[in-house]
């Protein structure tokens, strides 16, 4: 893996040259941002008293899975010398890169898994909101090819090298199929998937009786999924560009910050729309705020005025109304929704 230039052949900005911190702070950041939304997303489910379901076990799992890849991102950096260039870090010592290596096979298994499984929980609010037939049809075989996927990659990257430790140590005889081939085309299914579950909702939205604001605030609500599509997209780009394998420990950092984002991007918007609640509770204790100051206010005026006025009198007798909201309607619709779920 590493090339057969000398360290003192190189200039001195080259060797001392160092990036790993970029992807330190990702994984530190998107682990706190990823535990903050499954936290707030179960704080949801006790504040709209609802009962856990299949769908809350596996984002405990993705969760684990997200902090197991920023895991390995921070030790790459911290013992294998990602971050710094590969013939450098192979003048220091070859079991730096076959650590780095090691690491990489850790990493392969643990994205392919963790990109499924918070996809997998959008399918099952899918399967909650809208329990029709077709839509129930169609969310069994997009989760049932994502499962089948993440099991034949997961032996294709196990049986990619033969054995599987030539893929760090090439003093061994053995071979390995095309390695960048397998990095960057392991996820473009993930992209197909991404765009069948965007899609899948609009249309079901668009043919209830709703209000046209009714309907657009539904379609924004499934389509905060995209995020996960876009990461998808701009991690296949990357992987398209850049060899893992070549100056492994320096693009390692560009890689595995994509590699991050993406499985983070997929559980954050498992999460998000699960925090229905919070925003309810929120509204609610905004606007009782606001009533109980408006209501003192309009007493103290009524101390200073001799003759008060009729309607200032209607205005302090009103009450806020809570605006219906786009699942209450779609329940009005004739379809089963359970309301805390979206």
């Amino acid at each position: 893996m590493a090339n057969a230039t000398s360290p003192q052949q190189l200039p001195l900005s080259y060797i001392e040259e160092y990036c790993g911190n970029a992807l330190v702070n990702v994984a530190i950041a998107f682990a706190v941002v990823e535990t903050i939304m499954v936290s707030l997303r179960f704080l949801a489910r006790h504040v709209g008293n609802v009962k856990l379901a299949a769908d809350d076990v596996l984002v405990v799992i993705a969760l684990i899975l997200c902090l197991g890849i920023n895991g390995v991102a921070i030790a790459m950096v911290q013992y294998s010398g990602v971050g710094r260039h590969e013939v450098v870090v192979y003048e220091e010592g070859s079991e730096y890169i076959v650590l780095w290596a090691k690491f990489l096979v850790v990493e392969s298994f643990l994205y392919l898994t963790v990109v499924a499984v918070p996809k997998l929980a959008i399918l099952m609010i899918y399967l909650r909101v809208f329990p029709t037939p077709v839509v129930r049809k169609l969310c069994y075989t997009i989760g049932s090819l994502m499962v089948l996927y993440m099991v034949i990659v997961c032996l294709v990257a196990g049986f990619a090298c033969r054995p599987l430790a030539f893929f760090w140590d090439k003093t061994l005889d053995g071979t390995c199929v095309d390695i960048k081939a397998l990095y960057q085309w392991a996820s473009f299914p993930n992209i197909i998937t991404d765009v069948a579950m965007l899609v899948l909702p609009i249309p079901m939205i668009w043919r209830l009786k709703l209000a046209t604001h009714v309907k657009v605030g539904l379609s924004f609500t499934f389509l905060t999924g995209s995020v996960g599509l876009i990461a998808s997209c701009l991690r296949f780009a990357e992987f398209s560009q850049a060899n893992p394998l070549e100056d492994g420990t320096w693009t390692s950092v560009t890689l595995m910050i994509w590699t991050i984002i993406e499985p983070g991007a997929y559980l954050i918007a498992a999460c998000l729309p699960a925090l229905r609640p919070l925003v309810v509770k929120a509204r609610e204790t905004s606007r009782r705020s606001l009533s109980f100051s408006g209501k003192r206010g309009s007493d103290a005026s009524a101390v200073q005025e001799v003759v008060p006025h009729r309607h200032s009198r209607i205005e302090r007798n009103t009450t806020f109304s809570v605006e219906t909201s786009p699942v209450e309607d779609v329940e009005k619709s004739g379809y089963k929704v359970d309301r805390d779920m979206v």
